[in-house]
């Protein structure tokens, strides 16, 4: 049972992140970077939006209806979106 809240309680935090990243195209700073001009950078924050919503559906389907070591895979390619996610703006930015 705990293995469960603590997973909805990661699954939220995935839709909260994705709700910041789709909050942020619409401003024209994102964290302390300026984003009104470069397109690259507002196309991967919406693609990291869209990943993260849908891994979170994902992880809903997983969390109700397998057992508890399946969460591990909303874990890890939620991690893995995560990094590709740093990878890539940290390389946009340069």
């Amino acid at each position: 049972m705990t293995v469960k809240i603590l997973m909805l309680i990661f699954i939220i935090f995935l839709f909260l992140t994705a709700w910041y990243y789709f909050f942020a195209l619409n401003q024209e700073k994102f964290i302390i970077f300026d984003i009104s001009q470069n397109y690259k950078i507002k196309r991967l924050i919406k693609t990291t939006a869209i990943s993260l919503i849908i891994m979170g559906f994902i992880g809903v389907i997983i969390l109700f209806t397998l057992s508890k070591y399946y969460n591990f895979i909303t874990l890890f390619i939620s991690a893995v979106i995560m990094t590709i996610f740093s990878f890539r703006f940290t390389n946009l930015n340069n």
